[in-house]
């Protein structure tokens, strides 16, 4: 049974009124794996809704019962998706009642049923993946990329989970200053194990801790120890991310990381505007370069979101502001072959080459979105509109003539 809170439904209703607002969601579910209602959160970015053809990702955020804690993680998200600087990800918030024994796995040294052995991580994925996902999937537009984070016990969890038998619940993972030393060291014993054995992740992992406080001192040998491992036993198939955050604690720090986390893990998995302003300063061909990136991350991680025309365009229309029209108009160029009918980029495109000294190929430029628009399934109302739209660039640039 799942109840959706009453002021979720009617800020349903609004936004499919007034689309392009945000959404904040509350279910209460009846659990299959707990014996007490479970509660998460949901939250829609403006993308959600300003682009209502596209599926988005999942960040899976946990401890989201402490509400300020969940909040941080939901605004930066929003932020860093807003910004186009991370991949479209929907934010969902697991609540946990007891994350004492729920991020931590049953004892290895003790039997199954033993009642000290509380451990119920197996439960929390459960819980995660035949109550949680089948919601999201029946409710929201997502494409199937999941991503975990998980903020000290939390990290636990996340090693957990990664190094054992359900790893493909999640395509990434997100460790803040994890505590992994539970049950005599048994979670990192599991990942010793996974990673001598050079296991096949296909997997994204951060993982980050402070220098300021016991905790981090007592957790930056555990994430050395893993980072060892990875490169002791070079496995290719983890994009492994450590990071160490001077001068913060395990609290300070919680917020930095998540943020350097998500775009980290979104550049293994999206060509972003830092890959592709380094590719432009090295002098490399932007449209070979990209598929090679693209290629080689699909094998490695077994996901891949090929970047879209409209982030390129947005790309190389910042490079209008430093006049440098002629490193635009490479990236521009890479946005209209993507897609020849994203029209937008014709016209930043057609701005990029006049602004060049180079009128000629401005014009043909506008010539040719014409010819693509002739031949396109858009109702005659668009086209006209965008017949409309290429004139007046035309017209503003001086080659109405």
């Amino acid at each position: 049974m799942l109840r959706l809170s009453l002021i979720s439904y009617y800020t349903l209703v609004l936004c499919s009124i007034c689309c392009g607002q945000q959404v904040d969601f509350s279910f209460d579910l009846e659990s299959q794996f707990f014996d007490h209602e479970r509660k998460i959160y949901v939250h829609l970015p403006e993308y959600y809704h300003d682009n209502p053809t596209d599926s988005l990702g999942v960040v899976f955020v946990l401890d989201a019962q402490a509400e300020s804690f969940y909040q941080n993680a939901k605004g930066i998200v929003d932020y860093l998706v807003w910004s186009h600087e991370i991949m479209p990800l929907i934010v969902v918030g697991v609540h946990s009642q007891n994350r004492g024994t729920e991020f931590i796995p049953k004892d290895d040294r003790l039997d199954e049923d033993h009642e000290d052995n509380s451990g119920q991580a197996d439960k929390l994925r459960a819980h995660i993946r035949d109550d949680i996902i089948p919601l999201l999937e029946d409710s929201f537009r997502i494409n199937g990329f999941r991503a975990l984070v998980g903020h000290s016990r939390g990290g636990a969890f996340v090693a957990n989970t990664l190094f054992g038998k359900s790893r493909d619940l999640f395509d990434a993972y997100i460790a803040i200053s994890p505590g992994m030393h539970y049950l005599d060291n048994q979670i990192l014993d599991q990942a010793t194990t996974a990673l001598q054995s050079r296991d096949d992740f296909h997997k994204f992992y951060y993982c980050s801790y402070g220098t300021v406080g016991e905790l981090e001192k007592y957790f930056k040998p555990q994430v050395d120890l893993l980072d060892s491992l990875i490169r002791v036993h070079d496995v290719q198939s983890i994009e492994w991310r450590k990071k160490v955050l001077e001068g913060k604690s395990h609290w300070s720090q919680v917020a930095m990381s998540l943020a350097d986390g998500l775009v980290e893990m979104s550049r293994a998995y999206l060509v972003d505007q830092y890959l592709v302003e380094k590719w432009v300063s090295e002098g490399k061909d932007i449209a070979t370069t990209i598929e090679t990136y693209e290629a080689t991350q699909r094998d490695k991680l077994n996901y891949y979101i090929p970047v879209s025309s409209s982030f390129l365009r947005y790309f190389g229309t910042q490079y209008f502001e430093l006049e440098d029209y002629q490193s635009a108009e490479k990236i521009l160029k890479v946005a209209v072959q993507r897609d020849p009918q994203h029209w937008r980029s014709y016209s930043s495109l057609a701005y990029a080459q006049h602004m060049g000294d180079n009128s000629e190929a401005a014009l043909d430029t506008i010539n040719l979105a014409r010819e693509q628009l002739l031949s396109s399934n858009l109702s005659e109302d668009e086209k006209l509109k965008w017949q409309g739209k290429f004139d007046n660039v035309l017209k503003e640039l001086g080659l109405d003539k």
